[in-house]
């Protein structure tokens, strides 16, 4: 069961682009909430709800939070982000987002996972 807890901090960033709940996004050239350029590209945070471009999206930058997954993950994996903001497994040289906490079975479903600070790529 997906959750979000403990304490988080969150950031408002203005949307470059349509963003969808439980979405990994990044900063755009232009300091907005974006999706990563490419697969495995680092993300800033997981945006808590959907947001239509220029309009304003609250991000999680820390803590625990619910994402969606684009395929099985098994818990404890490390994720990373497709272009669509979805958790993906972390590939080697990836960004590691996070921890998943909780397996996902498929595409689609909510997670939860432990957000990790940029930087860190998958070994």
């Amino acid at each position: 069961m997906a959750t979000m807890s403990g304490r988080f901090n969150t950031i408002s960033l203005v949307a470059d682009e349509a963003l969808t709940a439980h979405t990994f996004v990044t900063l755009s050239s232009d300091a907005e909430a974006a999706y990563v350029a490419a697969d495995g590209d680092d993300a800033i945070g997981v945006a808590i709800g959907a947001a239509d471009a220029a309009k304003m999206v609250t991000v999680q930058i820390d803590g625990i939070a619910m994402v969606k997954a684009n395929e099985a993950i098994s818990a404890g994996a490390a994720v990373s982000s497709d272009t669509a903001g979805e958790a993906i497994p972390a590939a080697a040289g990836e960004a590691r987002l996070g921890y998943a906490l909780e397996a996902a079975s498929g595409a689609g479903e909510i997670i939860s996972v432990l957000l990790k600070p940029a930087g860190a790529d998958a070994a």
